[in-house]
């Protein structure tokens, strides 16, 4: 015996298969959600740069297609040039993003270099402020629990004396990091 369907009849069926399937796949993600969440992460990291490639283009191309009017103008004086003219704009359009990102750098690698050497020089007062503040709060344990007082005063004395270590040896450093960066950054706008 054969069964004819009508059209209404095909549509509640396409509808029961797409639900059916919805549903088993989300069940298998969700028995298998640490397995999917891995294959997700190793796909987003292969399609990173791909996907920062499609964004870059969507919002450098109104500049490249003003460019590219602006340098027809310029070219089609007597023929046009339709493959020079966007060469023109891609090449200008690249060199105007290269320019806008060694702006950035050379504007915000000082500035955080100097915020870090700050940071650097006053750490021991911002330590010694903590230092009392702790005194303060833990002065109660001194008389209750003396072992637990004991144990946080070692704990606290041994990473204030860790971070003094690191503020010493990392500050002359960082003096040869900005130099570096400063040399980095002149030699990136002259050249650009």
């Amino acid at each position: 015996m054969k069964v004819r369907l009508d059209d209404r009849q095909r549509g509640i069926a396409r509808t029961a298969v797409w639900v059916f399937s919805i549903c088993l796949l989300i069940g298998i993600a969700a028995w298998r959600w640490s397995a999917l969440v891995a294959v997700l992460r190793k796909v987003i990291s292969v399609l990173s740069p791909i996907l920062a490639g499609l964004v870059l283009s969507y919002l450098m191309n109104p500049l490249q297609e003003w460019l590219e009017v602006k340098f027809g103008k310029l070219t089609d004086k007597k023929q046009p040039h339709p493959r020079l003219k966007r060469a023109l704009s891609v090449s200008a359009t690249i060199l105007i993003l290269l320019a806008a990102i060694v702006g950035l750098v050379a504007a915000i690698v000082p500035e955080l270099i100097s915020s870090i050497k700050n940071l650097l020089v006053n750490l021991p007062e911002y330590l010694t402020n903590m230092t009392d503040w702790i005194n303060a709060h833990i002065a109660t344990l001194k008389d209750n629990q003396p072992q637990l007082y004991s144990m946080l005063m070692n704990f606290w004395d041994t990473a204030l004396n860790t971070a003094n270590n690191f503020a010493d040896q990392f500050e002359p450093k960082l003096d040869n990091i900005a130099s570096g960066g400063a040399d980095l950054i002149s030699t990136l706008t002259s050249s650009a």
